[in-house]
């Protein structure tokens, strides 16, 4: 903030004024600035709008140094204009609406229409060039609102020129108001104004700052420093960099506050709160053997349930009106009943009320004039019974009544209600619930372990980046498909989808909205040759609606439902555009808001978890989901039975089988015979239970039990009969253990080939007892010479006994058994997976053609998953059970696939994932790095380069700032969020043909800072990526066992790394087993790897041997540089550095370096005595920013740059790589030449004269 600024400011008051002055007159004048009337048309000989614009909001733009960017782009939204400006150079996108003097309230209209969902810009400066307001959009639930985040008023400051030059008497001044020109003190107006901004961002006393604003308040000065300390570039700039992290942090607050309310009632396991009891504490369940998992589920099922019905009750649902869970609580203590309340009053209007229809109910519950004959039946899928034998459960009056209270607006004052303002945000409840799921996996008896299953709460900045990837695409193929069905002609076709293209999603649903014809023209010259777009024909909008309604989302890891709650809202407002479209443009009624939604949430969002718990959470928020914003009323359909779509069971275990050379076809034969009468059963009796209001009763659980019974049986065993793969177990003790396997073989089928082959050894190691080689013989064993092992082969075994036994089955499974009677264990039983191992799986097999048979498509060769998005974010870590390994069959389209059952659970959910996905759809998820930087996991480097079309990889660091919030938690993750489209989809991106590696692009390793978080997450660059895996060397030999996919980022790193894959040699080649020149280096490193030429004394090191001096001394200095560190950052996890990588990095030939060896020697030497003190006996570097230490690393650079032949604008990439954040030096250091940091455009470094005839200097000093 400079004096000058707020001396232009003034001047632009001044000047403004003069010109107002001479333009309407004294009267008038004072009437305007006043704000008694608005300035208009008949004040001016020109548009009043544009008076404003040019003579003082443009004027007060520029001296605000905001530089206005290019033109903002056309809207079709009702207004049907275009943003009036967009600011350029701020960190991000600002657009701006101005509107004649008076007339504020239509500037913020303006910009609600021109920022927010479907748009790249999130703020707009609306202003009547006396008010200015920065709107900021913010997403809760299906809702946008525009909170004014920045605002000056400056009508005290034009009052007061216009006193000071004359044209108005200093009684239009308010008494507080100096207009003597005097300077305001302008560090305590700025001040103040912080502490404003403090005390709205929720930290603070707004009021109490207000008043604490210096008095009297000399203008114009002071609005002038006001303005600039809210709207100057600088501050504007650091104030966009700010507000996503106070969002952040009200957000957290929010949840923060109501979560542990929440599990301190329910649990007592609050951080900040105590009560007195809890809900869990005061469970009476059905006897004292029941385990606290399903004590737990109750409460939790119980504690959801009353919080959607206080949410019913502060929507005012007749019926459940605002007070109405309190009224039941006055009731029964009024009638002093028997019973507890849960018995007499909770309970009865959960069952035989909100989940009956009133022709249902009890006759002593129909009483037309019966208060209880107003409560509507809501759904009974959400009142269903959440643990066995629910209703021999009761609750304690005390805490029931303090959970009432604790939801009511009454107590939010006591500061111990479960609101703080008196309302239930269903955004905020959605976020805590997730919080409770994390929190019920910390119990070892609640059976979800989730932190233990690496599942873990995505936060709204990724689910909202995975989401515009996937369903904003999906939503705009989906309207752009509805309008090209219009079209006939190939080449209007194509003229219209470039057109369209170019408009963006939100222009497209805005000329929908406002029924705006689009006219283009083939050929410019020709204006008989015009296409019209019916963007304003209804029936093109009904086919739009209808395509979007038809989408499918599915998330086979859902959790707690976030990101189907989140592809919700996007799919929903997509449909409010175009139903306003079918509504002249006015928004649409909340009754058309809730039919559309409630279809959404029957036919367009599905989702499967492992734990039934966590399901019955995901229900619950897509309930909330249908109801927000549009409320409910029992005039509309019942809720929708969503249950239906979200569902519990393994997604990995199941048909379709993986695997196959296509991944999304589900073989005829696999299901044909299940696949007929009984799935189409299913599938009328889940549309019957979805959308017919008038099926009660049984249809539930006609359609569980129809999949609980005969077809999910004859599912799963055809499932296992599919898996003929090879798996071994070891360590069968028993003769049960062995029956239990021999017993899941089919009784028509022989033990052989479903166990092949037995290897025994004595319990207690050793040799064989005499015993115990007799009983293996006799079993048909081949004792080893050494008596140590023995082995069977089962089918030669079953084939003689078949000789002379009529049962040669049992007599085999009785001989086996005998031989484990002796102390024998069978060590390895090889075998094909058998029906027992569905036993041992998480959850229970899901098989995706009769749990959701309406998402399968019939094709030529069987049945195809047809879901338009797959999204989510999977469980992460080596969590596949012993059961899960056997029952995931290996991929057949390439070698090394069979890594995908074991190791990282993300790859397997993958696989399922593009199992899941149609042809032409959309995928996203969160993964974590190392499903692609470790060289042990090309399975899934190749399931990606294989079965992508087009695919975006952006990976994110864990410091200094972390994507997932994991207090608590000692585990850090490097996340990974994997965007893109199948092979077949023909996306093939503009990088690259459709087979083109170029299809798949990469990020760099994004590191950020709390401020810096949303940016980044939202906006990265991105490069092709296929062509430098580094193998055995970058963009090696694809035969190798090594295979690290790239994380690239913009073009310049692509370009360091093209110019190092064209070198043939690795630093590997140079190794050499036995040598007195050693470098050292330490296992992992974050920002800087200490490498040393020796350092016997350090801990943790990896060391090489080297021929020579030079070569030695050439790998140190790569070791220690900035190129050597962003190869790391491409090929690493930004921790672990092993001799695999360090090995492959690419080295010229040795005979190359002869010119540059004096250079390499002194620079090591320089090093290595800069480094001198600074590294510590852990191999820790202790040092952040030491002089003398980076300036050697970027002379370093200089050097390697040469050598390696990289261009100055890639050599200064690299001195700046991560230098914002530990990679820095002292204080105000900038890589030589300094000049290069003042350079704009062009080539902003100038080639450095560094040859390899240069000698280092007789000083020993660096040669530039």
């Amino acid at each position: 903030m400079t004096d000058s600024a707020t001396a232009a400011i003034r001047a632009v008051f001044e000047a403004f004024v003069a010109d107002l002055h001479d333009a309407v007159g004294r009267q008038a004048l004072e009437a305007i600035l006043t704000g008694e009337r608005p300035l208009s048309d008949f004040d001016l000989d020109c548009e009043p709008e544009a008076f404003t614009e040019e003579r003082l909001v443009r004027p007060l733009l520029d001296a605000a140094d905001l530089r206005l960017g290019d033109p903002a782009e056309e809207r079709a939204g009702p207004s049907a204009t275009a943003p009036d400006f967009r600011i350029a150079k701020v960190d991000r996108a600002v657009v701006g609406e101005a509107r004649a003097i008076g007339e504020i309230a239509a500037a913020s209209d303006g910009v609600e229409e021109s920022v927010g969902p479907f748009r790249d810009e999130e703020y707009g400066i609306a202003t009547d060039g006396v008010v200015w307001r920065l709107h900021g959009a913010e997403a809760r639930g299906d809702a946008t609102r525009y909170p004014v985040v920045a605002a000056v008023d400056t009508r005290q400051a034009l009052l007061a020129a216009a006193v000071g030059s004359g044209y108005l008497d200093e009684a239009a001044l308010p008494s507080d108001v100096d207009a003597t020109g005097a300077e305001a003190d302008r560090d305590a107006v700025r001040d103040a104004l912080e502490d404003v901004r403090l005390a709205a961002s929720g930290s603070g006393d707004a009021a109490a700052a207000l008043d604490a604003l210096p008095r009297p308040r000399r203008e114009p000065d002071w609005t002038a420093t006001g303005f600039e300390a809210q709207f100057g570039r600088a501050n504007l700039d650091r104030r966009l960099r700010r507000i996503p992290r106070e969002r952040r942090e009200r957000r957290r607050r929010e949840v923060e506050g109501f979560y542990d309310r929440y599990v301190e009632l329910l649990f007592g396991e609050g951080a900040e709160h105590s009560f007195e009891t809890n809900l869990l504490a005061s469970i009476s369940p059905p006897d004292e053997s029941t385990p606290e998992s399903e004590r737990r589920r109750f409460a939790l099922a119980l504690a959801n349930r009353l919080l959607f019905v206080s949410v019913l009750e502060q929507r005012d649902v007749a019926g459940i009106e605002r007070g109405f869970l309190a009224g039941r609580v006055g009731r029964y203590e009024a009638s002093d009943p028997p019973r507890s309340l849960y018995e007499s009053e909770i309970r009865p209007l959960f069952v035989d009320l909100l989940s009956t229809p009133k022709s249902e109910r009890p006759p002593e519950l129909r009483d037309a004039d019966s208060r209880r004959d107003r409560v509507p039946c809501l759904n009974d899928g959400l009142f269903r019974s959440a643990v066995p034998n629910e209703a021999a459960y009761d609750v304690e009056d005390g805490i029931l009544k303090r959970i009432v209270e604790g939801l009511g607006e009454e107590d939010a004052e006591r500061g111990d209600s479960l609101t703080t303002d008196g309302t239930l945000d269903p955004s905020v409840i959605g976020a805590v619930f997730e919080k409770v799921i994390n929190h019920l996996g910390a119990k070892p008896d609640v059976g979800l372990q989730k932190q233990e299953l690496g599942a873990i709460y995505t936060p709204s900045d990724v689910t909202e980046r995975v989401t515009e990837r996937t369903v904003e695409p999906a939503i705009e193929a989906a309207v752009t498909g509805a309008l090209l069905d219009r079209f006939d002609d190939a080449d209007e076709r194509e003229a219209v989808r470039n057109h369209l293209d170019r408009l963006g999603l939100g222009a497209i649903l805005d000329r929908f909205s406002a029924r705006k014809r689009l006219v283009l023209r083939r050929d410019e010259r020709d204006e008989s040759a015009e296409i019209a777009v019916p963007f304003d024909e209804p029936d093109a909008i009904e086919a739009a609606l209808e395509s979007v309604t038809e989408l499918r989302v599915v998330d086979p890891a859902c959790g707690s439902g976030h990101f189907l709650t989140t592809a919700m809202d996007r799919l929903h407002r997509a449909q409010v555009d175009l139903l306003a479209g079918l509504n002249d443009g006015d928004e649409p009624s909340a009754e058309a808001r809730y039919e559309a939604k409630r279809e959404l949430a029957l036919t367009g969002v599905y989702g499967v978890d492992v734990h039934e718990a966590a399901t019955e959470v995901a229900r619950l928020r897509l309930w909330l989901k249908v109801i927000e914003d549009n409320g409910w009323k029992s005039s509309y359909a019942r809720l929708p039975n969503v249950d239906a779509n979200v569902a519990h069971g393994n997604a990995l275990v199941g048909f379709p089988v993986t695997g196959g050379a296509d991944r999304t076809e589900v073989r005829g034969d696999e299901v044909t015979e299940v696949r007929g009468d009984d799935i189409a059963e299913i599938e009328q009796r889940r549309l019957a239970y979805k959308f017919d209001a008038d099926t009660e009763g049984d249809a539930r659980e006609e359609r569980r039990g129809s999949l609980t019974g005969n077809v999910r049986a004859e599912l799963d065993e055809r499932y296992v009969s599919r898996l003929s793969e090879t798996v071994v177990d070891e360590g069968v003790e028993s003769r049960e253990e062995f029956r239990r396997l021999v017993d899941s073989i089919p009784g028509s089928e022989e033990v052989r080939p479903n166990v092949r082959h037995v290897k025994a050894r004595p319990a207690g190691g050793g040799e064989f007892s005499a015993a115990q080689r007799s009983a293996l013989e006799a079993a048909g064993f081949d004792v080893f010479r050494t008596g140590t092992t023995a082995n069977l082969d089962v089918g030669e075994r079953e084939r003689a006994l078949e000789m002379g036994s009529d049962e040669p089955r049992d007599r085999l499974v009785r001989d086996l058994g005998d031989v484990l009677d002796e102390d024998v264990v069978f060590a390895e039983v090889e075998r094909r997976p058998l029906p027992c191992d569905l036993a041992d799986i998480a959850g229970r097999p899901f098989h995706w053609i009769a749990e959701f048979p309406e998402a399968v498509t019939e094709t030529d060769a069987g049945y195809a998953l047809d879901f338009d998005v797959v999204l989510g974010n999977p469980p992460y870590g080596d969590l596949l059970t012993d059961g899960e390994k056997r029952l995931l069959t290996p991929m057949e389209t390439g070698e090394g696939y069979e890594e995908l059952r074991s190791g990282e659970i993300a790859g397997n959910f993958v696989e399922r994932e593009l199992d899941l996905l149609s042809a032409d759809g959309f995928f996203g998820n969160v993964v974590t790095v190392g499903l692609l930087s470790s060289s042990e996991r090309g399975a899934e480097h190749d399931l990606i380069t294989d079965g992508f079309e087009s695919a975006e990889v952006s990976s994110f660091a864990r410091r200094p700032s972390q994507m997932f919030d994991r207090s608590g938690s000692r585990v850090e993750i490097n996340p990974t969020i994997l965007t893109g489209r199948p092979v077949g989809s023909g996306d093939g991106s503009a990088e690259g043909s459709e087979t083109s590696s170029g299809a798949i692009r990469s990020s760099d390793f994004l590191r950020f800072t709390a401020e810096s978080r949303e940016a980044t997450i939202r906006s990265h660059d991105l490069s092709p990526a296929g062509d430098l895996i580094l193998r055995d060397r970058i963009g090696g030999d694809q035969r190798g066992d090594f295979d690290a996919f790239p994380k690239v980022g913009d073009e310049t790193k692509r370009g360091i790394l093209e110019r190092l894959s064209e070198i043939p040699r690795t630093l590997g080649d140079w190794e050499v087993d036995d040598s007195p020149y050693r470098v050292r280096h330490r296992r992992s490193f974050n920002y800087w790897l200490v490498a040393t030429r020796g350092g016997d004394d350090l801990n943790n090191m990896k060391e090489y041997r080297f021929p020579t001096e030079a070569a030695r001394d050439f790998a140190y200095l790569a070791a220690n540089s900035s190129l050597l560190y962003g190869y790391h950052m491409t090929y690493g996890n930004m921790q672990d550095f092993g001799k695999s990588r360090f090995r492959r990095f690419p080295v010229p030939a040795r005979s190359e370096l002869a010119p540059w060896r004096p250079l390499i020697r002194h620079y090591a030497d320089l090093l290595e005595a800069g480094l001198a003190g600074h590294v510590e006996s852990s191999g820790d570097i202790g040092y952040r920013g030491a002089k003398g230490v980076k300036e050697i690393v970027d002379e370093v650079e200089f050097l390697l740059g040469s050598i390696y032949r990289l261009d100055p604008r890639q050599i200064r990439y690299l001195q700046r790589y991560d230098s914002e954040f530990a990679r820095h030096g002292p204080d105000g250091y900038e890589p030589v030449p300094d000049a290069v940091a003042e350079s704009e455009g062009g080539d902003p470094t100038p080639a450095v004269g560094f040859g390899p005839e240069t000698e280092r200097g007789g000083d020993g000093t660096a040669p530039f």
